[in-house]
């Protein structure tokens, strides 16, 4: 396994890491202080929660024509386009909210349009890792890149809360700031991203499905499409139980960041431990492991949910999942033709993040049902059942160690179709 300091030697992925690291703290900031922002002015929670809506919903429909331009254009051109774009609707946001006539709707269209970018943004930069990083170093690149969101989530919400505290434009101005450095950065990456030589034939349909084609086709992405949502709505749901039920019982709010403060230290932790576990453990195993940690570990919430018990039990989970993520992730690269990476990793983001929106309802729904134990165990035995899918699955539990892993020349074609992409097969 590289080691994470050969990795830090690579000039065009520092600044691939570095400028995505500053886009994505100043999306932070924006994203917590918009919610407040939108509540002051309107009184209304409901407002409130729309602009997450928003947001998640741009970036779901950001996801597939983002993996399209991934595969087809330049990808350097695509992440600096992204940043202008962002850049310049935070700019306006910010001179509104200056000048006092900020409107809900712009706030709203402005998370719409945020999420969009970050739609677009994600599958280039995963093509561009592609490109950039050799293969053995992609498991160590993708641990690196989750710890730079761990990062961002314990200074994010406190830099954002002082910022708004100062003034309400302020964390608007940040942002701007943010996607300016952002797209300067990205001008330091000197590799070429620009698209494979390869023409498929087809309709603009046929583009756009491509990615979801050649996911279905394979028996592993096939299972993790059907996991990957089952996970996230689980988890999610049990970490917005956990949370409104530490509010309900009257936790200082200042206790409960601290809860998201240790989530992200361990998220950092286990990002720096990742590719030591990643080498160490076949990634099938590695996987089942992390999925049956969060149960076994979410058990004593169910008698007992204080901020010392949530922030432990969590964190102790998160510890293993960076590992699983990176593995999972590296294994789709190693099988993806180049020049469907695009494509394919916007179809797997769009299928996993279609489930996020319903996390906070479900959630809600089992608290008012069964109260706030209760809820936590349901949100457990919702993940039992998830993480059985890994567990039984002969495509992901047989997925070995990244030495291991099949060569590109070794890839079997995928049935008749000569246009069909190449894939191992995992059954």
């Amino acid at each position: 396994m590289v080691s994470v300091r050969l990795l830090a030697a690579e000039r065009d992925f520092k600044a691939l890491w570095f400028a995505a690291l500053a886009s994505e703290f100043g999306s932070r900031l924006t994203t917590f202080a918009t919610p407040l922002v939108l509540y002051a002015m309107s009184g209304s929670a409901i407002t409130a929660a729309f602009s997450e809506a928003c947001y998640l919903l741009g970036l779901i429909m950001g996801l597939i024509p983002g993996g399209i331009f991934a595969d087809r254009s330049d990808r350097l051109r695509v992440m600096r386009a992204s940043m202008a774009v962002g850049a310049g609707v935070f700019a306006g946001v910010s001179i509104a909210a200056i000048a006092g006539s900020l409107t809900v709707t712009h706030l709203l269209v402005a998370s719409l349009i945020a999420g969009a970018l970050v739609g677009i943004f994600t599958p280039a930069e995963a093509s561009a890792i592609r490109r950039i990083v050799e293969m053995q170093e992609i498991p160590v690149a993708l641990s690196q890149q989750q710890s730079r969101q761990y990062v961002i989530q314990i200074f994010g919400g406190p830099v954002g809360g002082l910022l708004l505290g100062l003034t309400r434009w302020l964390p608007f101005v940040a942002d701007t700031v943010s996607y300016i450095l952002g797209w300067l950065l990205l001008g330091r990456v000197h590799a070429d991203l620009s698209a494979e030589d390869v023409h498929e034939p087809g309709s603009g349909r046929l583009e756009v499905l491509q990615g979801f084609r050649f996911a279905l086709r394979n028996p592993f992405l096939r299972v993790l499409m059907i996991w990957s949502p089952l996970f996230n709505i689980a988890f999610n749901a049990l970490l917005f139980v956990v949370i409104i039920d530490l509010y309900a019982k009257a936790t200082p709010s200042w206790q409960i960041g601290l809860v998201y403060a240790v989530l992200g230290v361990a998220g950092i932790v286990g990002s720096a431990i990742s590719p030591t576990l990643v080498a160490w453990l076949p990634t099938g195993r590695l996987t089942s492991i992390a999925s049956w940690a969060f149960v076994v570990l979410s058990i004593p919430m169910t008698f007992r949910n204080d901020p010392v018990t949530a922030a432990i039990s969590l964190s102790v989970g998160m510890l293993l999942m960076p590992a699983a993520n990176a593995g999972l992730a590296a294994y789709r690269f190693s099988i993806t033709p180049r020049e469907l990476v695009g494509r394919t990793e916007a179809a797997v983001q769009t299928v996993a993040m279609a489930s996020m929106p319903l996390a906070p309802i479900a959630g809600g729904v089992m608290l008012e049902a069964f109260g706030g134990s209760g809820a936590i165990a349901a949100s457990c035995v919702a993940l039992a059942l998830a993480a059985l899918i890994p567990t039984i699955s002969v495509a992901i539990r047989s997925i070995p160690r990244p030495q291991d892993w099949p060569s590109e020349d070794e890839r079997e074609p995928i049935g008749d179709d000569p246009r069909a992409s190449k894939a191992p097969d995992l059954t």
